[in-house]
């Protein structure tokens, strides 16, 4: 009997190839997303020591101009801050949209799998039954000649 052949190979095999580029969209997307993280957090650190730093330089006296000075670094730590961690939501958010890509990707490749399966599980029937009928017909074709032997005698 033939091999087994499967119509959907081509298409099993660019639902791989889909899976493989999506798999490596996701790990790009997660490096970004460390990346954005360690920089917002070493960014924070840094301002936190610079006012650290600006606070402890300041003499017993404190000014108004110090007191707005103050004021002035850290609503623009806050605002810096607050970009820092829009840009590290941005990341997170495209790391999810790639890892629904990814699932996505996988389940397409697992139903044309499933379905290779099945029809692998019907073609070995087939070749089953086809091999039982050919002993079948060799047995009856055997025991009709050893019949026709004993009338000969």
């Amino acid at each position: 009997m033939k091999s087994f052949h499967f119509p959907l190979e081509v298409v099993l095999e660019v639902r791989r190839a889909q899976e493989t580029e999506a798999r490596q969209q996701l790990a790009l997307a997660l490096e970004k997303q460390r990346e954005a993280t360690a920089r917002s957090h070493e960014a924070v650190r840094g301002l936190n020591l610079l006012l650290t730093a600006i606070a402890s330089g300041c003499s017993d006296r404190f000014s108004v101009a110090d007191r707005d000075r103050s004021w002035a670094l850290r609503e623009a730590q806050q605002k810096l801050c607050d970009q820092l961690r829009n840009a590290v939501r941005e990341c997170v958010q495209l790391s999810e949209e790639k890892r629904a890509v990814l699932v996505r990707m996988r389940r397409n490749r697992k139903l044309i799998e499933h379905l290779k399966e099945a029809r692998y599980a019907v073609w070995q029937k087939d070749v089953e039954h086809a091999e039982q009928h050919q002993f079948d017909e060799f047995a009856m074709t055997r025991r009709h000649q050893s019949g026709r032997q004993e009338y000969a005698l």
